[in-house]
């Protein structure tokens, strides 16, 4: 792991690292008994991540 998970309300960030693959980033939401996945991949700022995360989440994604 890179760097997280960065919290913010009920949203997650998390930056993996897989040596020799590059880096997967994933926005998840919930608490630990229901956490769902919003997005993951090498961009996360979808529509729903700029337009629902909280500020914190969208800033750690870069979506700025």
């Amino acid at each position: 792991m890179v760097a997280g998970p960065v919290c913010a309300g009920s949203w997650q960030y998390t930056l993996l690292d897989f040596p020799g693959q590059g880096r997967l980033q994933v926005v998840s939401r919930g608490g630990a008994d229901s956490l769902t996945i919003v997005t993951a991949g090498t961009y996360v700022c979808t529509p729903e991540v700029k337009g629902a995360a909280p500020a914190g989440i969208v800033a750690a994604a870069h979506c700025q």
